[in-house]
């Protein structure tokens, strides 16, 4: 199996860890084992997946570190970081990981890792509380990279993201709207209700001297 086949599978198996339910986890036994001969990159990222699969986030971590120290240019390693991350709720460890990935594959002409990663930025940050704007504007890269190298992404799934993130956007508007002026209301109320009370407590306190 060349490199490229077994980074795919990787890339594969990631995925679908990333996004698992705790059952699904529970079902994944089987993760891809290095076959032999195998260059010790690929090896480490094996072993880092294996880990993973088990749910030993400090052991997968500490494989794919080991990756890294391999070839510290590879932006495989430093994608399943970011995914390990992600996995564990590290969203900042993971939103590092994934830039680092999408700049190193930048760097190496790897478009389909590439897209990978600046996927898992977008998704990472769209997790992530307060960051909705950025995610959109994460979104929108991963579209247009997809869009610019066929095959290596999913633009429509961008897409749909974008459109979701701009329907959350406008019932913000919305419910902001309705609140400032039930707000106003309450105000205008309570000036009112005190005016009176003012009024009414002059009237009976002149009455009373009468």
């Amino acid at each position: 199996m060349s490199r490229f086949a077994l980074a795919l599978t990787f890339v594969a198996l990631a995925t679908i860890i990333a996004f698992a339910t705790p059952p699904e986890l529970a079902a994944a036994q089987t993760a891809p084992t290095a076959p032999r001969g195998t260059p010790p990159y690929a090896t480490a990222c094996a072993n880092g997946l294996r880990l993973l699969t088990a749910r030993d986030y400090d052991g997968a971590l500490g494989a794919f570190r080991q990756a890294v120290q391999i070839a510290g240019s590879d932006p495989t390693a430093f994608y399943y970081m970011g995914e390990t991350q992600r996995v564990r709720g590290n969203l900042v460890d993971a939103l590092e990981m994934f830039r680092t990935a999408a700049r190193l594959a930048s760097a190496g002409s790897d478009a389909r890792m590439q897209a990978r990663a600046l996927q898992g930025v977008a998704e990472t940050l769209e997790r992530t509380e307060g960051k909705r704007n950025e995610a959109r504007t994460a979104w929108t890269e991963y579209m247009r990279f997809a869009d610019q190298n066929q095959g290596v992404g999913f633009p429509d799934l961008a897409r749909a993201r974008i459109q979701a993130l701009d329907a959350m956007r406008e019932l913000d508007e919305t419910y902001a709207d309705v609140r400032e002026r039930i707000a106003t209301r309450v105000r205008e109320n309570a000036r009112t209700g005190g005016a009176s009370g003012a009024s009414g407590g002059d009237s009976s306190g002149a009455r009373r001297h009468k």
